[in-house]
């Protein structure tokens, strides 16, 4: 078992995940993207959900035939988890989802990354989606997309 301890004077990054992140969370509560659920509720980051992911989640969980309610039950048991809206995507924020973003339900994700790093350059998204490791894509979100572990390093460090 792993003890840390979180410096109250280090700013808590914030954390976007995307869909296939939030679903191997659920499915497997002892790896990696369930850590970052528990690094959140010990005050070491923020983690921002699009309601988009948990629209695109329930569909999948619908389609496979799993209990939509464990979405909500892992959402209920931790804090400094932040459900957002994407509100009023603008032409231009999709003309360039569209340059980068080959599959078109990844543009959502894209957009709201886009907004938090340029707001926060303490956010950053954690995604298992190769499209996101694009080098276009990455120029795109100053280069930071990262997977799991390597969130949880900086994180942690």
């Amino acid at each position: 078992m792993i003890f840390l301890t979180k410096n109250s004077k280090t700013k808590q990054p914030e954390i976007i995940i995307d869909t296939s992140t939030f679903f191997s969370a659920l499915y497997n509560p002892w790896g990696n993207e369930a850590l970052l659920f528990s690094l959140a509720d010990n005050h070491f980051c923020f983690l921002h959900i699009i309601d988009y992911v948990l629209q695109e989640l329930r569909e999948v969980f619908k389609r496979k035939q799993i209990n939509q309610h464990l979405i909500n039950d892992l959402l209920d048991t931790y804090n400094n988890i932040t459900i957002a809206e994407l509100e009023s995507v603008t032409t231009i924020e999709l003309e360039r989802a569209k340059k980068v973003i080959k599959d078109p339900q990844d543009r959502p994700i894209f957009i709201f990354a886009y907004r938090r790093i340029h707001h926060n350059k303490d956010s950053f998204l954690v995604s298992g989606d190769k499209g996101f490791f694009r080098k276009p894509v990455q120029e795109q979100l100053y280069h930071h997309v990262l997977h799991t572990k390597d969130a949880i390093k900086k994180i942690t460090q």
